[in-house]
């Protein structure tokens, strides 16, 4: 969404695929200002995004990330994991401590899609862009459907309940840090069984078992057809082709 807002400011570039930082090594653009999406690794190399370049981070309540969903995995119930989700805030904090002078502009989703040109102003502020047309004008829908979806889903909110100790640790410091509310009693003593068997029941929620077991099926299926095929074909350059006069003969001289 950002990244289609972004070019309301004037002078402003959007690549409109996905990259690493290291793009823009490569270009030579006259306009002022290039704005890039990190590819799906980009967290992975995160700590090392050199000092002159500006990172907008977009943050989101943790309970709406880990219960989202993308329609491009039909076989995902949930498309951020937990091991993604830790990683990545991983990734901010060892950026945070290697570089402890740079300055990183937040957005926090719930704000984006309530106040847009609030956030709007706050970016212009923030990173010296004048802006040219109004994020509110622009085409962009801004739905809040997807924010706190798991107070009306109560298969959700048992989701959310089982994840485990350590999990909700990270999840209540994030929250403090970024202004997110948590319910009372949300993080409680660590337990090794109670948390290993938390793991157990969260991977098999997360996934869409009738989904998964068409796409494994049509998977085998791709895998075995060339195999079926070729008995066919053996059997066919064996087994005399019937005349197609009906005679059931081979023609006279062949």
């Amino acid at each position: 969404m950002l990244q289609q807002l972004m070019p309301s400011f004037k002078e402003m570039h959007t690549l409109k695929k996905e990259a690493n930082f290291d793009y823009f090594a490569q270009v030579d653009l006259n306009a002022a200002n290039l704005l890039v999406k990190r590819n799906k690794k980009g967290h992975l190399t995160l700590p090392d995004l050199p000092a002159d370049i500006n990172l907008i981070y977009s943050v989101r309540h943790p309970f709406d990330t880990l219960t989202s969903h993308h329609p491009k995995f039909p076989h995902r119930r949930f498309y951020v994991s937990e091991k993604r989700w830790r990683t990545e805030y991983a990734a901010l904090r060892e950026l945070r401590a290697r570089h402890p002078e740079r300055t990183i502009t937040y957005v926090r989703y719930c704000d984006l899609v309530t106040s847009p040109d609030a956030v709007q102003r706050h970016l212009a502020n923030k990173l010296g862009l004048e802006i040219e047309s109004l994020f509110s004008k622009s085409n962009i829908t801004f739905s809040t459907r997807s924010i706190k979806k798991h107070e009306n889903d109560p298969d959700l909110e048992r989701y959310l309940w089982l994840l485990p100790h350590g999990l909700r640790q990270e999840i209540e410091e994030f929250c403090d840090e970024f202004g997110y509310e948590l319910p009372d009693g949300y993080v409680q003593p660590s337990s090794f069984i109670g948390d290993s068997m938390r793991r157990v029941v969260v991977a098999i929620r997360a996934r869409i078992w009738s989904v998964v077991l068409l796409t494994a099926g049509s998977r085998i299926a791709r895998i075995f057809k060339p195999l079926l095929r070729q008995p066919r074909r053996s059997l066919s350059r064996i087994l005399p082709r019937p005349n197609r006069a009906g005679t059931g003969a081979p023609p006279l001289g062949k």
